[in-house]
């Protein structure tokens, strides 16, 4: 499903500082999910068709938020329940921050057809792409101070998924990670101990 999204990913990604770093990836075909998916083993004509068969079975079992969380760069994000994203009430005010807010929607909803946004411009394209990545941050803010978020993230904190503090002090402390704002773009991920924070 999201073999077409991941190859116009790697082909038009650029690095121009439009997306907060913790939103910038490297797009290496390896690590994106599905990237290798058009690479074919050699051997029979049937072990290939088998092969081929499962990723693509594999790839529409993934949902765009499964995929944007596991991309390389993206460890800091948590996945926010679907329900969360539906009701209505936990999007107020976020149509005026994002441009292309109801394509964002529907893509990290996977109600977008991932072909329609491929036929776009390469320039309309990056923006969507940019959208969707921004809307799924802010969302995902305030999805963090429900309890389902705090137990998300209490989970990636006890799993060292922010690393632990160099500080001998601290002896190995798992870090947290935080942002001094909520506007977007405007600000880096802060990490560190819950102590020095």
């Amino acid at each position: 499903m999201y073999r077409a999204y991941d190859m116009r990913l790697n082909r038009d990604h650029n690095d121009d500082g439009d997306v907060p770093i913790a939103l910038e990836d490297d797009n290496d075909s390896d690590d994106v999910i599905g990237g290798g998916a058009d690479q074919q083993p050699i051997g029979s004509e049937y072990e290939s068709e088998e092969l081929t068969d499962d990723s693509e079975e594999e790839e529409e079992d993934i949902t765009w938020i499964e995929w944007f969380c596991n991309a390389k760069g993206n460890e800091y994000f948590i996945q926010v329940d679907e329900d969360y994203i539906r009701d209505s009430f936990n999007l107020t005010d976020l149509r005026d921050v994002v441009p292309y807010y109801d394509i964002a929607l529907n893509t990290i909803l996977d109600l977008e057809e991932r072909s329609y946004i491929g036929r776009l411009n390469d320039s309309r394209s990056s923006v969507i792409e940019n959208s969707t990545k921004l809307l799924y941050g802010l969302i995902q803010a305030r999805f963090l101070i429900t309890n389902r978020g705090l137990e998300a993230l209490h989970d990636k904190f006890t799993a060292f998924t922010y690393g632990m503090c160099p500080n001998v002090d601290c002896e190995s402390a798992r870090q947290a990670v935080s942002r001094r704002t909520l506007i977007p773009r405007s600000a880096l991920v802060h990490a560190g101990t819950p102590y020095w924070m």
